[in-house]
């Protein structure tokens, strides 16, 4: 689209240099994400783990084996798998820390079980991504970018509808923006905490709390 000699962009303001090119709203919001997610080691360090994790899950036996231990765990659940992430659409990181959040024993009790398996390489990386996973930090980053995609997921899906509206697309804006500014709070710091024990102590890990500095 924004190739210089034979980008779209490129080929319209060949025939019309008058043509303006205006990025993608939905894109803006993209890169917005990004780059705040980039903008911590703690975000960056998770993403990584979310996708180490979900190129290990890929491999069919893995895969089986975590399907295996949902079906043990939540019987009438439906059956969730992890998918890689897109590096365009964070929308895909949205679908993956759900699967997580909403299959976590699984996904623990999937990592344990592949700790005793005859393959070396295998274990080791079960064994990396175990300690990563049932972290608290882990944990409350999750709840946390859960909470983000919550308020920006609806706008970016809204932001490429056929049938959008400029004044409703702007009212979207303005309350992403408000329901930001709440989360960048003491309290909304505090009551994420609170969750992020609660989450862990539900699924069986030790409750710590993040590191005192």
């Amino acid at each position: 689209m924004q190739g210089k000699y034979r980008g779209l962009k490129s080929y319209i303001q060949n025939e019309n240099p008058r043509a303006l090119n205006v990025w993608c709203f939905a894109h803006i919001l993209n890169l917005v994400v990004v780059n705040a997610c980039e903008s911590s080691i703690h975000t960056k360090q998770f993403f990584t783990t979310v996708q180490a994790l979900t190129v290990f899950m890929s491999a069919r036996k893995r895969n089986a084996e975590f399907i295996d231990n949902q079906t043990n765990l939540y019987p009438n659940g439906k059956m969730l798998r992890l998918k890689n992430l897109s590096t365009t659409r964070w929308c895909s990181h949205d679908r993956a820390i759900n699967v997580i959040y909403h299959k976590y024993l699984a996904v623990i009790k999937t990592l344990e079980s592949l700790l005793k398996c005859e393959d070396t390489t295998t274990v080791i990386q079960a064994r990396g991504l175990y300690h990563s996973v049932s972290s608290f930090e882990f944990i409350a980053v999750m709840i946390f970018m859960r909470k983000l995609f919550a308020v920006t997921t609806p706008l970016s899906n809204y932001l490429q509808s056929p049938s959008l509206d400029y004044v409703e697309a702007l009212c979207l804006v303005d309350s992403v923006q408000n329901r930001l500014k709440v989360l960048r709070s003491e309290e909304q710091f505090s009551l994420l905490i609170d969750e992020s024990k609660s989450f862990a102590s539900a699924n069986y890990l030790v409750v710590t709390g993040l590191k005192e500095i």
